[in-house]
């Protein structure tokens, strides 16, 4: 009967997967193969079940998509899509050779707070303490790392210390950000009206926001629009993510992407952030690598001054030394002096 039941009104054999905290990504590879999972503590398992007719991987990706108003077929043979519970990619013949197939990244139902981020040792106390004064004063952040490293998680947490009165702007391709501030507001693109991201950030800049969000960089052109949202002065900070592997190459990726070395001086940090995997091969490690500040430097590329650093042997961020002229800076922003940032910091 509940086999049936998930067929009419659910999604057939991926029910029991989808309602599975422990499985963070679906991943159906092709007609007659085994269903793959990703599991939280265990890495990438393979399943004892399959789905073995391709029109029903078909459909249950449009099925996924239907709240959408999208659909897979011979005309249209990729599919991005988010839905309620999480992120949907499909594609079928000519573009996938081996045959339909079918990814879900699941979306966590209660995002992590900073507090479990703290507890699972994902980022230091200290850290945390700096990064949400940093929120609160006028300091624009840029997280990177890599795929699935968590940097829209840390992101969302990091949201919880804007002021509430705030008037915050989210411009994504992928709606994932979420912020406890009424006032907001979310831009989203749109293929089907070719409205891309670098249209959205720009109108950012008509809109008066106190913050700007920006969900994900690809682009040249959306990296070129988020630079001029600092470089307007507009608002108090702007956020975004970003692929790279620390903060230095960010600064190079976006030197190569056409962004002028004088105007890479607006961005204030770069927080990195990490996944690699266990050395038994199963399950992964998600670690906040390096939080650095941006040194001014208008004559050749910004340089990096790290303010705390990942240590492998001891897993653990930890403080290194202060930069003076952003202490005064959070000083400045909160009142209390470069010492007292620093025993804020610490929480003496």
């Amino acid at each position: 009967v509940g086999n049936i039941r998930n067929e009419i009104t659910g999604y057939g054999i991926l029910e029991r997967m989808l309602e599975d905290d422990d499985l963070e990504e679906i991943a159906v590879i092709g007609q007659g193969k085994p269903i793959y999972v990703y599991h939280k503590g265990k890495g990438w398992m393979r399943t004892n079940i399959m789905i073995n007719s391709q029109q029903r991987i078909i459909d249950m990706a449009n099925k996924m998509s239907r709240e959408l108003g999208r659909r897979i077929t011979l005309q249209r043979p990729r599919l991005n899509a988010n839905i309620s519970l999480g992120r949907v990619h499909a594609s079928m013949q000519p573009i996938a050779q081996s045959g339909a197939c079918l990814t879900i990244r699941k979306f966590r139902k209660s995002p992590f707070t900073c507090e479990e981020l703290v507890e699972n040792n994902t980022i230091s106390r200290e850290a945390m303490n700096f990064l949400s004064m940093a929120m609160q004063s006028d300091l624009s952040l840029m997280v990177a790392g890599n795929t699935g490293s968590g940097k829209t998680t840390l992101m969302n947490a990091l949201f919880s210390f804007i002021p509430e009165n705030d008037r915050v702007i989210i411009v994504e391709e992928t709606p994932e950000i979420n912020v406890p501030q009424q006032h907001s507001i979310k831009l989203a693109t749109s293929d089907d009206l070719g409205v891309g991201m670098h249209q959205l950030i720009e109108d950012t800049l008509r809109m008066r926001p106190d913050r700007v969000i920006v969900g994900e960089i690809r682009t040249p052109d959306e990296l070129k629009a988020f630079i001029n949202t600092m470089l307007a002065g507009q608002g108090k900070a702007s956020y975004a993510t970003f692929h790279a592997q620390n903060a230095q190459e960010a600064l190079i990726r976006m030197r190569s992407m056409g962004i002028g070395a004088m105007d890479l001086n607006a961005l204030d940090l770069i927080a990195t952030q990490k996944r690699w995997g266990t050395n038994k091969g199963k399950g992964e490690i998600r670690r906040v690598t390096e939080i650095c500040a941006v040194k001014k430097n208008y004559g050749s590329l910004p340089g990096i001054a790290p303010l705390f650093e990942y240590s492998r042997k001891k897993d653990r961020l930890e403080m290194r030394r202060m930069d003076k002229g952003l202490m005064e800076r959070l000083g400045l922003s909160h009142g209390i002096g470069a010492e007292g940032v620093m025993r804020a910091i610490r929480d003496d």
